[in-house]
């Protein structure tokens, strides 16, 4: 199992990007996770002020024990591409 960290960039696998999104499959809080790990924002640029980043942590280790994500790199803060995708998915209706 990998050692997921806040400064991980992460992404959908083909089994993350295949799947149905409001089938049951996953809890809706899940599926608004998955939603946002398009493989170019640090985790710790996603978190949400609704819940710990180690809540958001615990999810991203579920989805990855699924295989419906796949880590793509380790970034230095410094080093982390900014994206205003993660802050426009906190603003939909949950």
């Amino acid at each position: 199992m990998t050692s997921i960290a806040l400064n991980h960039i992460v992404r959908r696998s083909a089994a993350g990007q295949a799947l149905a999104w409001g089938t049951g499959v996953l809890p809706a809080s899940h599926e608004r996770v998955l939603m946002r790990l398009t493989g170019y924002t640090p985790l710790a640029r996603l978190t949400d002020p609704e819940h710990d980043p180690q809540w958001l942590l615990a999810v991203v280790n579920e989805l990855l024990d699924k295989g419906l994500v796949e880590v793509v790199d380790q970034v230095a803060d410094e080093a982390a591409p900014c994206s205003s995708w993660g802050r426009l998915a906190l603003a939909l209706p949950s």
